[in-house]
């Protein structure tokens, strides 16, 4: 007896390789794929944002630092004057 033997389907095939290419093509637009660039840059926002409110909370301890050593003055001239 012969045995059936299954030929390739060069057509399926061609199709299936036609398929990988358009989707291995999609991977550059994977963050990690286009040389960590697109990571690296967002990053940087992220460090630039988090500098940014570094400084505005050091600007706002800086203003409650001489509001309170104002009141300090008036109350250390009262004392002294009294």
């Amino acid at each position: 007896m012969e045995q059936d033997i299954q030929q390739p389907d060069f057509s399926l095939m061609a199709d299936n390789l036609s398929q990988v290419a358009v989707h291995l093509g999609r991977c550059a637009h994977l963050p990690a794929i286009d040389g960590g660039v697109h990571l690296a840059q967002t990053l940087q926002t992220v460090l630039e944002r988090i500098g940014a409110l570094e400084n505005a909370i050091n600007r706002r301890f800086d203003e409650a630092d001489r509001r309170m050593n104002r009141r300090f003055d008036e109350i250390d001239q009262r004392v002294t004057a009294a």
